[in-house]
């Protein structure tokens, strides 16, 4: 298990803020880079990820959900990751 570091969370932030400014805090592309930004820059050599859908989460419905796991999966396998969502 490992934490997050003022460093990691560097991109994270930028990318909230570009997410801000620009409207586009819904955006797959960008909640990917988000997310995988953090997780898999980090030195790892695999990631289980677990995206949630439903009335708590940030993914309202299941299709949006399933989307974005495949753009996260799809994105760590092109950074030489071994990648799981569910």
């Amino acid at each position: 298990m490992i934490g997050q570091t003022a460093k990691s969370l560097q991109p994270t932030k930028k990318i909230y803020a570009l997410r801000d400014v620009t409207g586009t805090v819904e955006s797959p592309a960008l909640i990917c880079a988000s997310i995988m930004s953090k997780e898999a820059g980090g030195g790892i050599d695999a990631l289980v990820l677990d995206v949630k859908t439903g009335s708590g989460a940030f993914m309202k419905k299941m299709e949006d959900a399933e989307n974005l796991a495949a753009l996260l999966v799809e994105t760590g396998i092109r950074m030489g990751k071994k990648v799981v969502a569910l």
